[in-house]
């Protein structure tokens, strides 16, 4: 997602989405996260970036009612086409409306992210609560985040700043996946090409390493990690 008004975007990398379907554990962990923003079965919530809607159907398969925001106009039929409400812009969404708001690794993608935060923050209600996922530290940015259209990633205490420009108190904020971080460097250290990340090797990395995270993150949260995780509130 490049720019939240954009109705002729298209999303470049349907592969490397379509393999992070094996990474079951990874994709199970940022579902619990989402969990934290407090959400109730009546509560109102909008998946920002829903892509497939990966995690808009793991909720509702619990009950939970989600709207999805998506500018790719293949995935944004294809999200219609099974029965979810869908917006392909930002300034389509109504405000004052939603409960929660959630974004997975979707505001790398916009050039003009506190434009899209401050737009985010309209979106919810007084009290309502935003939770971010996005990749951190741009000494990891390699050919895949290139191949993934992403425009940076972030440093903790730089989207701490842009959270608070944007009139969000921080309930919680730290990196996350401190092996995943490892991984990257690696990734990145030994040049690897985007297509070398196979369905293979996310399901190794998925089953055998990303669960020793729960020894290592708690750790390393507040120094490193692959990504980091925000849960803000609105003022």
């Amino acid at each position: 997602m490049s720019n939240t008004t954009n109705e002729t975007f298209s999303y470049t990398g349907g592969a490397a989405l379509e393999n992070m379907n094996e990474a079951v554990r990874y994709n199970q962990a940022l579902l619990n996260l989402i969990y934290r923003t407090d959400i109730t079965k009546t509560s109102r919530i909008l998946d920002f970036g829903a892509g497939m809607g990966t995690f808009s159907k793991l909720l509702r398969e619990e009950g939970y009612k989600v709207d999805c925001l998506e500018v790719d106009p293949t995935e944004s039929a294809y999200l219609r086409g099974a029965g979810f409400t869908v917006f392909e812009n930002l300034l389509e969404v109504p405000d004052g409306v939603y409960d929660s708001i959630y974004s997975l690794n979707v505001l790398e993608h916009i050039e003009d992210h506190a434009g899209a935060l401050s737009e985010l923050q309209k979106k919810l209600k007084v009290g309502g609560r935003l939770f971010l996922y996005v990749p951190a530290f741009q000494s990891l940015y390699s050919e895949f985040d290139a191949m993934l259209g992403h425009f940076r990633r972030y440093k903790l205490s730089d989207l701490q700043t842009l959270l608070e420009a944007s009139h969000f108190s921080i309930l919680d904020i730290r990196y996350y996946d401190t092996l995943g971080f490892l991984a990257a460097y690696m990734f990145k250290l030994l040049r690897s090409k985007p297509e070398q990340v196979t369905r293979r090797k996310i399901w190794i990395f998925d089953r055998l390493i990303f669960p020793c995270n729960r020894i290592f993150d708690p750790l390393f949260r507040r120094w490193f990690g692959k990504n980091i995780f925000a849960l803000c509130i609105k003022k």
